[in-house]
C-alpha cells in the first residue's frame, strides 16, 4: 500500500524516476533529471538455480556476473552475457537488452528472460510470464486499451522500418512486441521508461565442455562484413572484433 501511495503520488507530480543498475552503460540512459532509483542497494535479492528446468531466478540487484558463476555449479550458463558482467546487474542488462561477444550467436538479453517482476508507474506489483496474459495492472490495461491496437494497426509500416538484425537496442522494440504479442518483450530494453524490473527468471543453457579460439587477422575493418558470415557456418560461440591500438596495448 505505502509503495502504491508513492508511486501514484509521483506520477501526479510528474516527478521523473530514473532506475539505474550498476551505472555500466555507455549510452547516458542511467543519468537524469528528478528522482535516481539506485537499485544495486535491494537487499536480500533472490538468485536460485532450477538445473532441470535449466532456469535462474534473479533479483534485479544481482549481477550478470553472480547468475552465471551460481549457474555454471550446474553446467549452465545465461549466455547473453556481456563483457560487464561482473559488476552489470540484472535488471540493468535488462533494461538495455545487453548483449556480449555471444551476440552474433544468441542475441541479447530479450530471448532468455522468461518472466519479469515489475513495478508500474502506479506503484503497482505485476509478474509478467512469457506466453501467459500480461495481468490486469492499471498500466498494463491502459496499454492494451491504448497503445496495442495503434500498434497492430501500423504493423506492416513498424516490420518495414526495423532492421532485419540479430540485436537492436535503438528505441522500444515494436517489432519483438508483435512478434510474440508479449509484454515483456517490449519492457526489455526500454531503459527503464515502462516500468522498474525487480525480479526475472531466465532461460539457461549448458557450458560447452569444449572450445577452441580461433585468430582472423584483417588489413581493412570493412572486411567484417564478409567474415562474420562466413563464420557463421561454424556456429561461433563468440565474437569479439579487435582493433590495432588494442592489440598494441
Amino acid at each position: 500500500k505505502s509503495l502504491r501511495s508513492r508511486g501514484v503520488s509521483r506520477n501526479r507530480s510528474g516527478t521523473p524516476i530514473v532506475p539505474r543498475g550498476a551505472g555500466s552503460a555507455m549510452g547516458g540512459g542511467n543519468v537524469g533529471g528528478g528522482v535516481i532509483l539506485d537499485l544495486t542497494v535491494l537487499d536480500g535479492c533472490p538468485l536460485e538455480v532450477d538445473p532441470v528446468n535449466r532456469r535462474a531466478r534473479a533479483g534485479a540487484g544481482t549481477t550478470v556476473g553472480a547468475l552465471n558463476q551460481a549457474a555454471a555449479r550446474h553446467g549452465l550458463r545465461m549466455p547473453a552475457e556481456p563483457v560487464s558482467a561482473r559488476w552489470a546487474t540484472v535488471g540493468g542488462a535488462i533494461g538495455t537488452n545487453a548483449s556480449g561477444p555471444r551476440s552474433v550467436r544468441v542475441g541479447g538479453v530479450r530471448r532468455w528472460v522468461e518472466s519479469l517482476t515489475i513495478v508500474t508507474a502506479d506503484g503497482e506489483r505485476a509478474v509478467l510470464r512469457r506466453g501467459e496474459p500480461a495481468g490486469d495492472a492499471g498500466a498494463i490495461r491502459r496499454f492494451e486499451t491504448d497503445a496495442a491496437p495503434a500498434i497492430h494497426t501500423h504493423r506492416t509500416r513498424i516490420e518495414a522500418a526495423f532492421p532485419n538484425v540479430r540485436k537492436n537496442t535503438a528505441g522500444f522494440a515494436l517489432d519483438a512486441y508483435l512478434a510474440t504479442n508479449d509484454v515483456l518483450d517490449l519492457l526489455i530494453g526500454s531503459e527503464g521508461s515502462l516500468a522498474i524490473v525487480s525480479e526475472a527468471t531466465w532461460d539457461l543453457e549448458p557450458v560447452p565442455r569444449r572450445r577452441v579460439g580461433l585468430r582472423a587477422a584483417l588489413r581493412q575493418v570493412e572486411s567484417l562484413s564478409m567474415l562474420v558470415p562466413q563464420l557463421l557456418s561454424i556456429d561461433p560461440s563468440a565474437v569479439e572484433f579487435l582493433d590495432a591500438t588494442f592489440l598494441e596495448y
